[in-house]
């Protein structure tokens, strides 16, 4: 992946649900390199063929899901603004990939507090150049915004203010100088 684009689209496939292979039911798509390839059983019906910045296929785990999207989490620790940016159907694994179950299965959001706040611990007990030792004077300082929002029938709830639901406006803006 390059690292120096602003924006990156990374595809995370789920593997198959208990319910879903009760049934039968097979997935679509297949993986290979960053492509990701539908097919579909429909006769004189051609199967579709997309390139992103990754594919995940259904065996990766939530590390190798953060490995993809790691590089952000290094720009905000130099002061960049980031965002992931999860996008799905009901029952695709957002919040699975997002938020995790347990420590094993951490998804994005734990690993990026904890990626960027050992970042900022490590940056913070490195000696500056004149003393051998990083004293509270010359530590840096470090100011931390983050949002957790979902937009869900196009509502927006704020996850980290017990889902309150926020208002939605349009600020028209005239870009001349």
């Amino acid at each position: 992946m390059v690292v120096n684009e602003a924006i990156k689209v990374s595809i995370r496939v789920r593997p198959v649900s208990i319910l879903e292979s009760s049934r039968g039911d097979e997935i679509a798509l297949t993986t290979e390199g960053n492509s990701l390839s539908l097919t579909t059983p429909i006769v004189n019906k051609s199967n579709l063929k997309c390139s992103y910045d990754a594919v995940l296929p259904t065996t990766a785990s939530q590390g190798d899901v953060f490995d993809t999207i790691k590089h952000c989490i290094d720009g905000v620790s130099n002061g960049i603004n980031g965002c992931v940016f999860s996008y799905g159907q009901t029952g695709a694994g957002k919040t699975h990939t997002m938020v995790g179950e347990g420590s094993l299965f951490d998804g994005i959001i734990p690993r990026s507090v904890n990626l960027l706040f050992d970042q900022l611990k490590k940056d913070n007990s490195a000696p500056d150049s004149d003393s051998a030792e990083c004293s509270a004077e010359n530590a840096n300082r470090y100011s931390i915004h983050c949002s957790f929002l979902q937009i869900y029938n196009e509502k927006l709830f704020d996850l980290l203010a017990d889902g309150s639901n926020l208002n939605i406006r349009e600020t028209k803006t005239n870009n001349r100088e």
